[in-house]
């Protein structure tokens, strides 16, 4: 038993530094992305676009996701804002293995209506609601996580509110 502990408390500890990262993407996503979507250029508008139309709706979800984040990281204004979500993204990768089970062609609930969200903003260029329907991805996306970590047990998830 002794071998298997550190493993149990550093995967909690990945699980749980994951949860924090979607936590603060979901109480600054709306007004970081509002600073950065102007800059963004048409092209990567278009990337967000068609990543949002990927039929695998857990697959778009995560290309939609990189995309959004590298649109901040690499166009937002502000360099404190690109160095945070920097930092978050390789948070993220934390909570990769949630997905080790998964295809791609997993349903996501909620998904429909942010991705078409996502395609409209991006074809007219709405950065406003853009903004807001990241906010309510990754809002989406802390619940559900933190739901699965509950139910497999991670100790301290109970401890992340929302926001």
């Amino acid at each position: 038993m002794p071998t298997l502990y550190p493993f149990a408390a550093s995967a909690a500890n990945n699980m749980r530094d994951f949860l924090e990262a979607l936590q603060i993407l979901a109480i600054t996503s709306s007004p970081v992305m509002l600073a950065s979507l102007p800059h963004v250029p048409h092209e990567m508008l278009k990337e967000l676009s068609e990543a949002a139309s990927i039929p695998d709706e857990k697959k778009s979800l995560v290309h939609t996701v990189s995309i959004g984040l590298q649109s901040v990281i690499r166009h937002c204004p502000l360099a404190a804002f690109r160095e945070i979500y920097r930092k978050l993204t390789l948070l993220l990768l934390k909570g990769s293995i949630l997905r080790l089970e998964e295809t791609g062609a997993e349903p996501v609930p909620g998904w429909t209506g942010i991705s078409a969200s996502i395609r409209e903003s991006c074809s007219c260029a709405d950065y406003a609601q853009l903004a807001h329907t990241f906010q309510i991805l990754f809002q989406d996306n802390f619940a559900s996580s933190k739901q699965t970590l509950l139910e497999i047990g991670v100790e301290g998830a109970e401890k992340i509110t929302g926001f």
